[in-house]
């Protein structure tokens, strides 16, 4: 599954993909196709990165500002990082997200069950706004996204009964530079990590069904549902962090191993 799906045409605010866009403003019918303010995650394109045709890059969070970016998605801190995994804990979903410091993509619907043995891998470009020196804990969060309806739409995330159900998730927490004291790239940089979703001993809290062993967990989305990906951060200083996608110049992927 790879990271994203048709690039943009223009730039443009934060787009909604795990909140309303403002308290109240989500209607609560999306099955009738009533879906204003409601947050849609951003759709990934199953196909490889290609290096061609050339895609421009544009700025996807104009509301937080263009000033020292290349282009790309900024977001900001959801608090502070202490660079331990457990900066990252707390993936369950909530309907208090807000969409400048997390952004989800979701997978088509799925149209064979899919069993996940909770290994996968990131690689994406990403730096400081600013060039701002930093310590940055990455987390990232998989989830079974159930599909609304008998054609699997996904209209509305936040209406109940079809709200992403957290799988598991992961940090990425790279070591601090002694010379600058920070640990992220300042200039836009691939980052590529390995990560586990997946606990050992650990029934994942979605409504996939699990089949765990003590040294092999595993969790199989049903067929029609979708499987989600948020990612957000935790920062030592009031700084943003911009990630690049949607351009050849700057490919991104998420892989994600199944049996």
């Amino acid at each position: 599954m790879i990271l994203p799906c048709t690039p943009p045409t223009s730039d443009h605010p934060t787009v909604p993909t795990v909140g309303a866009v403002t308290a109240l403003t989500c209607s609560t019918l999306s099955l009738l196709g009533l879906t204003s303010g409601c947050p849609t995650p951003t759709l990934m394109d199953p196909n490889p990165p290609t290096s061609s045709p050339p895609t421009p890059l544009h700025y996807y969070s104009t509301d937080l500002g263009t000033t020292g970016t290349n282009g790309g998605l900024l977001l900001q801190k959801t608090g502070n990082a202490l660079g331990i995994p457990s900066d990252c804990s707390g993936g369950a979903w909530t309907n208090n997200l807000i969409n400048t410091q997390s952004h989800m993509w979701v997978t088509n619907a799925l149209t064979s069950p899919m069993t996940l043995t909770g290994d996968g891998n990131l690689s994406i470009w990403t730096y400081t706004n600013l060039a701002a020196t930093a310590s940055v804990s990455f987390c990232v969060e998989m989830y079974d996204m159930p599909s609304e309806g008998p054609l699997h739409q996904l209209v509305d995330i936040l209406i109940p009964g079809y709200q992403p159900v957290a799988i598991g998730g992961a940090a990425y927490i790279p070591a601090v530079n002694p010379s600058t004291s920070g640990n992220w790239p300042t200039t836009p940089t691939q980052v590529t990590f390995p990560f586990r979703f997946l606990a050992l001993n650990t029934n994942a809290t979605s409504s996939c069904t699990t089949a765990v062993s003590s040294s092999a967990p595993a969790c199989t989305v049903p067929i029609g549902d979708r499987i989600g990906f948020r990612i957000w951060v935790k920062v030592s200083q009031p700084v943003l962090v911009d990630f690049i996608y949607d351009t050849t110049s700057y490919p991104a992927a998420l892989q994600l191993n199944s049996q």
